[in-house]
């Protein structure tokens, strides 16, 4: 069963023919009404179910659309298709002449032209028949509907939504075409806040801000309602809102006039927007202020954005600064006697033991060079016998026999302490060690 839509677009043209001698010898109108004709579409968007042009389909499969060409004037009318190529120039979308559009060899038309008598209403069908492998993608176009007189005339048309010259017109459609399988083409939208605002006149209206998530277009429409979350019987509404079409990623406010008790305050506002069977809900509690201050917010983003930015390249920079300074420091930093091993405080300890009791005994001994550990040089044949004389029985080292080694001994340990060999803690138990076998 096939529902009428309620939005017409109509497009009349002067129609003047010149005679060889330039003098006019006839004029008449020109006239066209087109009624897209939605269907009772079950997918969840019901993208056929509305005044547009939408179509969505599989790769190997067909769609049809039908839409009503209505004739308003006096005079028969030949009427032609062709589908354009959809363009954006300066951030708007326009049509395309230079070329067809990459889907007009999927599309049809039944009849593909007709003569339109004064008066009459032809139903036309479009079908897109989609071939088998065909790549699921998204593609926009412009139905662009010729018109002139019989016999027809020649036509220059821009991208206006009509044009006339010399006897002919053109209108144009939009067309969406989507292909894919169900689950490539969702239809889906979110409710993403709202905000007060005034029109010039003094009008309160209340924006919906709602974004297209889904991958199909879509055209919502919903209401608001408001409460004082104080005064529970000061309620308003439903103020009901359209949109435009959203195309996939849109994000764009529905306005909707309140009433003039909705002032500036708390307000817990309940919101309902549909695609189809596509229901969405929120509830906001803000604070509305009716004002400009949101499109001024707006104009403010643009000249704080790339402050922002400047900003944040300048933290980049001191912190990455502050960063190799940091590690030139942990570079430069002199090691700690607590960071020795305890491997590496022995080996140390038994060098200069070495060293010490070599140039005792008069025996020749290497300087170490400049950042290298001393090498370990043998003691001279007395010096091992005066060492194996100072051993007890047990193994242990003997006291001392004579106070200036005892001398020796404490003042190489406080120079291992100062060059920082060995601890406090260290010095302290080895000369409580040495003084005790006195």
């Amino acid at each position: 069963m096939m529902r009428r839509a309620t939005a017409v677009a109509v497009a009349v043209a002067a129609l003047v023919t010149l005679p060889a001698d330039g003098e006019p010898w006839a004029a008449a109108d020109l006239g066209i009404g087109i009624e897209i004709l939605p269907t009772d579409d079950e997918s969840p968007g019901a993208l056929a179910a509305n005044s547009e042009l939408w179509f969505a389909t599989q790769p190997g499969r067909s769609v049809t659309r039908s839409f009503a060409l209505i004739s308003t004037t006096d005079v028969v009318q030949r009427v032609v298709f062709e589908i354009r190529p959809l363009i954006v120039v300066d951030g708007e979308p326009t049509i395309s002449l230079d070329e067809t559009s990459e889907t007009a060899a999927w599309a049809s038309f039944s009849p593909a032209e007709l003569s339109l008598a004064p008066g009459q209403r032809q139903v036309v069908t479009m079908t897109y028949a989609i071939p088998p492998g065909t790549p699921s993608g998204a593609f926009q176009a412009y139905l662009r509907v010729l018109v002139s007189s019989d016999p027809a005339t020649q036509t220059t048309v821009g991208a206006k939504v009509q044009a006339i010259v010399k006897g002919a017109l053109a209108i144009k459609k939009s067309i969406w075409l989507g292909i894919g399988d169900s689950a490539a083409l969702v239809t889906d939208l979110e409710i993403r806040g709202v905000a007060g605002w005034i029109t010039d006149d003094g009008a309160r209206v209340l924006r919906v801000l709602i974004e297209n998530t889904g991958d199909t277009p879509s055209r919502p429409r919903g209401f608001v309602r408001l409460a004082d979350p104080t005064f529970v019987e000061r309620q308003f509404g439903p103020f009901e809102f359209r949109m435009g079409t959203l195309v996939p990623g849109d994000l764009r406010y529905a306005e909707t006039l309140v009433s003039p008790e909705v002032t500036d305050g708390r307000w817990r506002v309940y919101v309902e927007a549909t695609q189809g069977s596509v229901r969405k809900t929120r509830v906001f509690d803000v604070d509305l202020t009716f004002d400009r201050s949101l499109d001024e917010a707006g104009r403010g983003v643009g000249w704080l954005r790339p402050l922002a930015v400047g900003l944040l390249a300048m933290i980049l920079v001191i912190a990455g600064v502050a960063l190799m300074r940091g590690r030139r420091r942990t570079r430069r930093a002199p090691r700690r006697a607590h960071g020795w091993s305890v491997e590496a405080r022995e080996a140390a300890f038994r060098d200069r033991l070495a060293r010490d009791n070599s140039a005792s005994t008069g025996a020749s001994s290497t300087t170490a060079a400049p950042g290298q550990r001393p090498s370990m040089v043998r003691p001279s044949r007395e010096a091992r016998a005066r060492r194996g004389q100072d051993r007890d029985s047990s193994g242990g080292i003997a006291r001392p026999t004579q106070p200036s080694d005892v001398t020796a001994r404490l003042r190489e340990l406080k120079a291992m302490l100062d060059d920082g060999l060995i601890t406090q803690e260290e010095h302290d138990a080895k000369r409580r060690e040495i003084l005790g076998r006195l």
